[in-house]
């Protein structure tokens, strides 16, 4: 060509790589994707005013338990994790039980996620209430993310 750029032949090189393979995700790399997805969510509703706290409650909940159950499939394996069922305050204690650097006893806004999310899921399935008491938004929020982010280079 003569556009004026100069220009360097080096040779060809041909290689052959084998196909490429997609391996199925652990159960843990699998809580984590969800817990990831959540707390996307979790950070926005956080920062939205004028919402009623249920959603953002429920949300955290579920990202809590999944964040848990991540790491505890990773040192318990998923049947010990699983067993745990929606109960956070449990999956707190095993997760500390089994090296995870969280506080004991579970804090003021796990706790405050623990009772809206386990038996009898009064967060989820309201019965004869009037009302509810939800954790502080801001520090539901960054405990969420705190705990995500010890979770996340142990899985």
């Amino acid at each position: 060509m003569s556009d004026g750029i100069p220009r360097a032949n080096f040779g060809h090189v041909q290689v052959t790589l084998p196909p490429p393979r997609m391996l199925p995700p652990t159960a843990a790399q699998s809580y984590l994707v969800v817990a990831e997805a959540l707390t996307s969510s979790i950070l926005v509703l956080a920062a939205t005013q004028n919402i009623h706290p249920l959603g953002h409650t429920l949300l955290c909940g579920q990202a809590l338990e999944c964040i848990l159950k991540a790491y505890l499939c990773g040192t318990l394996g998923p049947p010990r994790a699983q067993a745990f069922g929606h109960d956070i305050r449990a999956a707190w204690d095993a997760s500390a039980a089994a090296g995870l650097p969280v506080s004991t006893p579970m804090p003021a806004w796990a706790e405050s996620l623990h009772v809206h999310h386990a038996k009898p899921y009064l967060g989820r399935y309201a019965q004869g209430l009037n009302g509810f008491v939800f954790g502080v938004t801001q520090d539901v929020t960054s405990g969420i993310v705190d705990v995500l982010k010890i979770v996340r280079p142990l899985v």
